[in-house]
C-alpha cells in the first residue's frame, strides 16, 4: 500500500522537528564561553606534585633522616640486602597528607 497524504506530512513534520533537534545537540562550542578555570587548577597542582617530586628526588640523599628511622627495615645477610623502609613511608604519607588537605582547603 501506498502512503496517504496525511502520512507523507505526518512524516515531513516528524523529519523537520527532528533535523531541529539534532542541530541544537550538535556541537556548537564557542571557547570564549568555556569555564576553564577547572583545568587550570589542575594543571598548577600538577605541576606543584611534579615539582615536589622532583625537588625531593634531586636532594633525597641530603635529607638525612630519609631512609633511617628507627623502624626501617634493614636486612643484610651475605650478598643478600632487603631494606623496606616503613616508618619513612609512614612519615611521608602524613607529611602528604597534611599538604595536600592544606592545599585542597585553599582551592575550595
Amino acid at each position: 500500500m501506498g502512503k496517504t497524504t496525511k502520512n507523507l506530512e505526518e512524516e515531513k513534520v516528524l523529519y523537520g522537528i527532528m533535523r531541529r533537534t539534532i542541530n541544537r545537540v550538535e556541537f556548537r562550542t564557542n571557547w570564549s564561553e568555556m569555564d576553564f578555570q577547572g583545568v587550570g587548577k589542575i594543571l598548577i597542582l600538577s605541576g606543584a606534585f611534579l615539582a615536589s617530586l622532583g625537588l625531593l628526588l634531586f636532594f633525597w640523599q641530603r635529607i638525612p633522616f630519609l631512609g633511617k628511622l628507627p623502624g626501617d627495615i634493614f636486612v643484610n645477610k651475605g650478598s643478600f640486602q632487603f631494606f623496606f623502609p616503613i616508618v619513612t613511608c609512614i612519615a611521608i604519607s602524613i607529611v602528604l597528607t597534611v599538604i595536600l588537605n592544606l592545599v585542597f582547603r585553599l582551592f575550595r
